[in-house]
């Protein structure tokens, strides 16, 4: 899934208070993080709903989750979300027609993503949407027809499935699957399509690693496939026990193989992303944001670091570091402006 769930009502904020909060930018000497009045934070949480996005972003910066979750920042369109995005959306359309037994093949699959991506154009500047196309043009049907023989035999095929209204030890939570696929041997498969580089084998297994144990938060891929075990758990009504998570990589390696990442998840691994959503939502609850990632490439600790003001170096981010949330920058600085 590209972009996360969290859902939150809107806010009125006095001008007084936004005036307040200026000034507190401005006066950055203690490179303290300047919350808003805590009562309105509150009122932001109250419609809180987690997602999986959302409780890694915390996971991995709590001042990311504030800036970009509770105050808004608002995000720039960028070629690498635009191009999940077309990606996702023509893998739902076909995995629809092949459910409604239309035709479904590797050609079906370029005529669609030529439409998808039409969709996020703005994404893109005209020399990025020409690559790009080319690009899901070439991986696309190759992807298409290595899954085919899978999802033709499947005796359930579930595109974009959301669950919502879903507690979990009094957390509130929520997901959108890419595909669920019950098989010909009963078992129920939640699969997830990924794009990027699957070449970068430090990145990768960073992000697939399981936890070890309660110290050890894990990988954010890992992570979400717990989530989706939970999710499906907790509601009753769903389509049944997932028997297997799977990560599954539209771009092809360099040897032109797809790589499908696999997770039978046990009950050690629930109990840990159990109780990495218990405690996140109890700290997001306590507003326990002004927390230091340490991590050098985190944009809105550098931010705080920095007076406020970033070089555009510091935030570009690659591919593989980003897939759902962007920042948008000029030549030499970014400008933020908050809309209460």
């Amino acid at each position: 899934c590209m972009q996360g769930e969290t859902d939150f009502k809107e806010v009125q904020v006095l001008p007084d208070k936004t005036v307040q909060f200026y000034y507190s930018l401005l006066d950055s000497r203690d490179s303290e993080l300047p919350l808003l009045d805590h009562e309105l934070i509150d009122k932001k949480l109250e419609k809180l709903v987690l997602s999986p996005t959302s409780l890694n972003q915390f996971l991995a910066c709590p001042r990311s989750f504030y800036f970009e979750s509770i105050l808004g920042v608002p995000l720039s369109n960028n070629q690498y979300l635009g191009f999940g995005n077309a990606v996702h959306d023509a893998l739902h359309l076909f995995l629809n027609k092949l459910k409604n037994g239309l035709e479904a093949n590797p050609e079906t699959i370029k005529e669609l993503f030529e439409i998808s991506i039409q969709k996020f154009r703005s994404f893109f500047t005209p020399k990025q949407f020409e690559n790009y196309l080319a690009h899901g043009l070439d991986i696309l049907p190759r992807y298409v027809e290595d899954k085919l023989p899978l999802w033709r035999e499947a005796d359930m095929l579930l595109a974009e499935k959301g669950i919502d209204h879903v507690i979990h030890k009094d957390v509130p939570i929520t997901g959108r699957l890419d595909l669920m696929l019950r098989g010909k041997d009963g078992r129920l498969r939640v699969i997830d399509f990924k794009t990027g580089n699957v070449d970068n084998t430090v990145q990768l297994n960073k992000k697939l690693k399981p936890a070890k144990d309660y110290s050890d938060i894990g990988g954010d891929y890992w992570r979400q496939v717990v989530f989706y075990q939970i999710l499906l758990a907790e509601r009753k009504d769903a389509n049944g026990h997932m028997d297997e998570g799977i990560m599954s990589f539209v771009e092809y390696d360099k040897y032109g193989q797809f790589v499908d990442r696999q997770f039978l998840v046990n009950y050690g691994e629930v109990e840990i992303v159990s109780d990495q959503l218990v405690d996140s939502y109890q700290k997001m609850k306590n507003h326990e944001f002004d927390v230091d990632c340490n991590r050098p490439e985190c944009t809105w600790c550098s931010f705080i670091k920095n007076d406020y003001v970033l070089p555009a170096e510091s935030i570009r981010e690659s591919e593989e570091e980003n897939e759902d949330r962007y920042l948008s920058f000029g030549e030499d600085t970014i400008q933020l402006h908050f809309d209460f």
